[in-house]
């Protein structure tokens, strides 16, 4: 646990990919979204299957009533695992995976934004909203079934905590182990698929412009910047800056 938060705080400025329309949303009301856990591309990211269940359902093979209670309880667990939730971010500008995964258009257009935010202010002011959260690296695994034992969810509190952190943290490598992700967690129940908390204006630090953002969006994306966010930094990516 304290390895992944202590690999995250090596960079300080993280960095949110987005559609031109959600970047622009993010960039005029300064906030922040979580996803909850049933919502979020890869599946098997906040999921039961990431504990291994075989050891007390085989303790109560044959004894059917006990079988479905046992199942039962397992649902319910699902229900509340996968409705924890993360918001997920890069760790350079520069990720061409994030870039063409999640910036682009309908068209496979690159046209959309890259928030930079300073890691530091963006939890201090999570925390001071009630959020207990961290900023965490994810370990990309050939397989993430079974990763954590499931009497682990009983064990001391410390171990709790251990094995709280490695759901958090565990990804299969392909085809996620490119993006290089970094994340803040949501440790608790959302109600609703998204969360979007506001942040002090200082959390921003600078926005990436799509290298086929048009003339027109990037003068949308200035005029937002300049009346609400001014001090961050903009740059602009041209198609022959384009990273390899």
């Amino acid at each position: 646990m304290t390895l992944l938060v202590k690999q995250a705080s090596n960079y300080p400025i993280i960095y949110k990919y987005l559609t031109f329309e959600s970047g622009c949303k993010m960039l005029q009301y300064n906030n922040l979204q979580f996803t909850r856990g049933d919502r979020l591309n890869d599946t098997e990211d906040l999921n039961i299957t990431k504990f291994n269940t075989s050891a007390p359902l085989k303790i109560l093979e044959g004894i059917e009533s006990a079988q479905e209670i046992a199942n039962n309880h397992l649902r319910e667990q699902e229900k509340v695992l996968s409705s924890f939730g993360v918001c997920s971010l890069g760790t350079s500008p520069t990720n061409t995976t994030l870039w063409n995964r999640y910036a682009c258009d309908d068209n496979g257009q690159v046209n959309g934004i890259c928030i930079g935010l300073n890691q530091n202010k963006v939890t201090k002011a999570l925390i001071a909203q009630g959020l207990k959260t961290a900023c965490i690296m994810v370990r990309y695994e050939d397989s993430v079934e079974d990763a954590i034992p499931w009497l682990a969810l009983s064990a001391p509190s410390s171990v709790r905590i251990f094995s709280a952190y490695k759901f958090f943290a565990l990804k299969k490598s392909i085809p996620w182990k490119p993006e290089q992700e970094i994340r803040f967690i949501y440790p608790q129940t959302m109600e609703d698929e998204y969360k979007r908390i506001v942040l002090p204006k200082d959390c921003f630090v600078c926005a990436y412009y799509g290298k086929d953002m048009s003339l027109v969006q990037k003068q949308i994306v200035g005029q937002i910047i300049s009346r609400n966010l001014p001090k961050i930094k903009r740059v602009p990516l041209m198609p022959n800056s384009w990273f390899q």
